[in-house]
């Protein structure tokens, strides 16, 4: 269950807008993206002109394309935010420098951050602006607009080491990495995207292109202060691999089997770590792939990466009602936050009427929508079915209109009752729907919907006999 709109008349709807290679440069360190609008270098720290970030949102219109509600929908408060760090060997590279510039077109704001490099100051420099940046972001979220509890970092290269150590190192509270932690709130990070960078420098040896890493001029060596061979102790210290436990956030790894300067071997190695700790993981093998390039961001990379972000930070859920005054942004009824839940392993929910209006769905387990449940780690390896019931009371709705329910993504199979009348149901992992409600809703509502995450090679996504990746079970 990931997500529940309530969507105007089919003669507003918008196709989803795809933005894939439309980039082009607009600025030294920016890009145009079509699309977003752009807030450039907002600055979280004070000691290097380097310590700032640019903010890419996207704009009203393609947030109502991507929701399918029309160019008038109403915008969301808070938007999820992926945050980009920039690659570069820790000693170059920029904030246009970023391999997920279509995420826009898809409802999600990029910030891109800029950090010091190791000629000016030796780790643990970077991870600290790094961390510094997240600060800013979180205590002034609703100045920016963002949703501070649907939060991924991102990384590619030297900046996919930097975003994988944020990840692994924030429940561990090194004072040394984040020396000014936000007073009187959580930073929370939903998950890790880590395109091509090294998590564990203590086993990172060998020559790479016209390198070998364990000289002192290495950007490895020249990033620690010193040689990995000389000083262990600082590769280890600066290693994600270092802080990796259970309590970690998802991770997903992009590698090139040709990668000629971030040796391939250490990608399965990262996963394989994260996997034995019960870190959920999936590990993509990019075949042929060397040190990026556009097979990080074709049609089946992009797929892949928006397959684990509407897990881990799906958009909002809105129920809207249709009508004039929708336009204003009024009569609609938000249907994301208390829902209560409950796993049906024998499949008797439907047999006993969970479903019915007066059953007493309040003693199952409260969560808050949008929700992926095989995210905690009680019921990461279920595979079945699960039930998610809503209430709410009366939504007044102009006359002469019709009343819908939009799901933008289930997983994988769903059938849903209202007020105890089957309304529908839906087969498809990542694809929105509606159901038709008109003169079904009450002074009191109860939505029941059912949902079976179980999936094989006759389902699309499905299972596959062959695949060029590992992953973990993604439901």
């Amino acid at each position: 269950m990931r997500m529940i709109r309530k969507i105007p008349t089919a003669g507003l709807l918008a196709a989803v807008l795809f933005i894939g290679s439309g980039l082009y440069a607009q600025d030294a360190d920016t890009l145009a993206i079509p699309g977003a609008v752009l807030t450039r270098d907002i600055k979280y720290g004070n000691s290097d002109p380097k310590q700032n970030f640019d903010l890419y949102k996207p704009d009203a219109a393609t947030l109502a394309s991507v929701a399918g509600t029309g160019p008038s929908a109403k915008v969301p408060a808070g938007i999820p935010l992926v945050i980009w760090i920039h690659g570069g060997g820790w000693w170059t590279g920029g904030k246009k420098n970023m391999e997920v510039p279509y995420l826009i077109g898809h409802g999600y704001a990029i910030a891109s951050v800029a950090y010091r490099f190791s000629q000016d100051s030796v780790f643990p420099a970077q991870i600290r602006d790094c961390n510094a940046a997240i600060r800013y972001i979180f205590q002034h979220a609703g100045d920016l607009g963002i949703d501070t509890s649907r939060v991924v970092v991102a990384g590619a290269s030297a900046g996919g080491h930097l975003a994988s150590l944020v990840g692994m190192s924030l429940n561990n509270k090194r004072q040394e990495f984040d020396p000014y932690p936000l007073e009187g709130r959580k930073i929370s990070i939903k998950g890790v995207l880590n395109f091509y960078g090294p998590a564990d420098l203590h086993a990172f040896h060998g020559d790479g292109t016209g390198y070998k890493v364990d000289s002192t001029s290495s950007s490895v060596s020249r990033m620690l202060g010193a040689s990995p061979l000389v000083r262990p102790d600082l590769a280890k210290w600066a290693s994600p691999a270092t802080y990796i436990d259970r309590d970690d956030p998802p991770v997903l790894i992009l590698h090139g089997d040709k990668d000629p300067i971030i040796h391939y071997y250490l990608a399965p190695l990262f996963y394989n770590t994260l996997r034995l700790a019960g870190v959920k993981a999936t590990l993509v093998t990019v075949p042929g792939g060397g040190h990026g390039g556009r097979e990080f961001s074709d049609t089946e990379r992009q797929a892949q990466v928006l397959e684990f972000l509407r897990q881990v930070i799906p958009p909002p859920a809105l129920l809207v009602v249709p009508g004039e005054a929708n336009a204003q942004g009024k009569n609609s009824l938000p249907l994301d936050g208390a829902w209560t839940f409950a796993l049906d392993p024998v499949s008797s929910g439907e047999t006993e009427g969970w479903y019915r209006a007066d059953y007493p769905s309040g003693k199952f387990d409260p969560v808050a929508v949008p929700h992926c449940f095989s995210v905690d780690k009680r019921y990461e390896l279920y595979t079945g079915k699960a039930w998610y019931f809503r209430r709410w009371g009366a939504v007044a709705s102009p006359e002469g209109t019709h009343q819908f329910l939009r799901f933008d993504a289930v997983f994988y199979k769903s059938r849903v009752w209202l007020n105890g009348e089957w309304v529908g149901q839906h087969e498809g992992g990542y694809t929105p729907f509606e159901l038709e409600v008109t003169g079904k809703l009450r002074d009191q509502n109860v939505l029941a919907v059912e949902v079976d995450n179980s999936w094989d090679t006759t389902t699309i996504p499905g299972a596959k006999t062959s695949v060029p990746y590992q992953s973990a079970n993604m439901s």
